[in-house]
């Protein structure tokens, strides 16, 4: 029922979307040329965006800032590379992973959250049973009215 109602909530939001542009794109021949210019102009496409601190990147786009930790990433999606930026130098070659590669690093992380796997279990085995002796020893000591610093 609860996928039933956030498909049906989707459908209802894309055609609440469809029906505002609908009416948007009506409305625009009613706005004068030179409103629509200023409004043009006040959004600033021909001017570079800002992607980071020092990080110019292209122009015709309107920068929204947000929260870091609104989408968070593990691996950056912009590609940087170093040399001049004219048309004609040519892209470095791209280095292509095989199927063996990516087999590989996955049996080798497998390994890795194993033997993690088998620490954490001793660990908690070992620590566990070490924390329930010191206490029942520090009841026994109280019960009797000794201290355990003698």
């Amino acid at each position: 029922l609860g996928s039933a109602y956030q498909a049906t909530f989707i459908d209802m939001v894309g055609y609440a979307r469809l029906n505002r542009g609908h009416i948007v794109v009506a409305t625009m021949p009613n706005v004068p040329q030179a409103r629509w210019n200023s409004y043009i102009a006040s959004l600033n496409l021909d001017c570079r965006i800002e992607f980071g601190e020092g990080d110019v990147g292209l122009a015709g786009g309107i920068q929204v800032l947000e929260p870091g930790s609104l989408h968070p990433t593990t691996e950056e999606k912009v590609r940087r590379f170093a040399g001049p930026t004219c048309r004609e130098a040519p892209w470095p070659p791209e280095e292509i992973q095989s199927e063996e590669d990516i087999n590989s690093r996955f049996s080798k992380l497998e390994k890795l959250i194993a033997s993690s796997m088998k620490k954490m279990t001793k660990m908690v085995r070992g620590g566990g049973a070490n924390y329930k002796s010191s206490m029942s020893g520090s009841q026994s000591s109280s019960r009797s009215g000794g201290s355990s610093m003698e």
